[in-house]
């Protein structure tokens, strides 16, 4: 599980990461929880999407925190 702080930073179980450009949520089940007022934004792969300027793949569960989820 991840947490998104703010660009290019967040956190995973209790470790914060700053300088994040893309995070590979990996295999399990995994979810993200985007920026409070952050946008998600669904890329064109499978499982793929950006909030904050951090793009996550292999991502199951997006939750946007007073934002929405914007794709095609």
């Amino acid at each position: 599980s991840f947490i998104v702080n703010g660009d290019n930073a967040a956190t995973s179980y209790d470790i914060a990461f700053t300088g994040l450009s893309t995070v590979d949520a990996a295999s399990g089940t995994d979810s993200v929880t985007g920026a409070d007022g952050a946008d998600w934004i669904l890329a064109g792969t499978d499982n793929e999407a950006v909030n904050s300027s951090i793009t996550f793949s292999d991502v199951n569960t997006l939750t946007a925190v007073n934002a929405d989820l914007i794709g095609t």
